[in-house]
């Protein structure tokens, strides 16, 4: 398929703490590998010209395969190959030299986190860490792991201070985006059982606070960039409410704003970079999943 152009002006979902113009996105260009039946990207980095940032994901081909894509505005879309894989993830790029990409790979063994830097496959930890959802320029990875009681603990590696992660007097905790401070985005599990997404504004554990969204039931951070002043990191998930997918951004100054694809019965976002363009996915009314880059008209 090829990549399709929609442009629309903000002025949709729920918006609170707001001061000033809205900074979700208003024009948003299809990410479809050809051949796909569905494209899921996850994570974007940093980029000059806006626009011209590597994007990382995955996708379903034809035949129900599982595969890890990166896209390039120059070079169009790679499959990322990894010998006797089932299936591959991408999960996040940075931006450290041509972007040291991590995801997950299945195979006969089981699962485990993958490092691609270079061209090269490497499989991080010993024994191996079996996640990788986001990477830092500095090359710290963070994750995800689950006890034998199916209990969910985040995790840096190499391990900081304090690790495993766990928030909020030892709720269940999942993270999934880190930037060059250390700061993290996740989920935790409330006692209620229901998901809320999180956020550190530092480095420890001690400056989590919890994304409020009135009406959602459930919600995740997955992306967050590289914003030195606390005032400007911004922090993108997905949310759920009345059985539909949101996505949104979240900052300290602005507060909580939400968006959606147009015409879209889902939308959600995952990852962002500095310029604030955000990928993510949609569903269209035939109930096929597109990816997405949301941009700025």
């Amino acid at each position: 398929m090829k990549n399709k152009l929609i442009v629309w002006i903000a002025g949709f979902g729920l918006v609170s703490g707001m001061v000033g113009c809205s900074s979700t996105p208003t024009v948003f260009t299809d990410i479809d590998v050809p051949g796909a039946v569905s494209t899921h990207p996850r994570g974007i980095n940093n980029a000059s010209p806006a626009g011209s940032a590597s994007i990382v994901g995955y996708y379903v081909d034809r035949a129900g395969n599982i595969k890890a894509f990166r896209r390039d505005s120059q070079t169009g879309f790679a499959t990322l190959v990894i010998d006797e894989a089932i299936e591959v993830k991408a999960f996040d790029i940075n931006n450290s030299g041509p972007g040291e990409i991590v995801g997950t790979v299945r195979d006969a063994s089981g699962q485990r986190a993958f490092l691609l830097d270079g061209g090269v496959i490497s499989y991080p930890g010993d024994p191996f860490i079996p996640s990788a959802y986001g990477i830092n320029d500095g090359g710290l990875i963070v994750g995800s792991f689950s006890d034998m009681a199916g209990r969910n603990y985040g995790f840096t590696f190499p391990p900081g201070p304090g690790a495993p992660i766990i928030v909020f007097n030892d709720l269940s905790t999942q993270t999934f985006g880190i930037n060059h401070t250390r700061r993290m985005v996740g989920t935790v599990q409330e006692a209620t059982g229901e998901s809320s997404a999180f956020y550190l504004s530092g480095p420890d554990i001690a400056s989590a606070a919890r994304i409020v969204i009135p009406g959602a039931t459930r919600s995740d951070a997955y992306g967050i960039n590289d914003a030195e002043a606390p005032e400007k990191v911004k922090h993108v998930g997905t949310y759920t409410r009345n059985g539909i997918d949101r996505g949104f951004i979240f900052t300290e100054a602005r507060g909580l704003e939400t968006f959606n694809v147009p015409r879209a019965k889902h939308t959600r976002a995952f990852g962002i970079n500095d310029a604030g363009e955000i990928v993510g996915e949609y569903v269209d009314s035939y109930d096929h999943t597109h990816g997405f880059l949301g941009t700025f008209r």
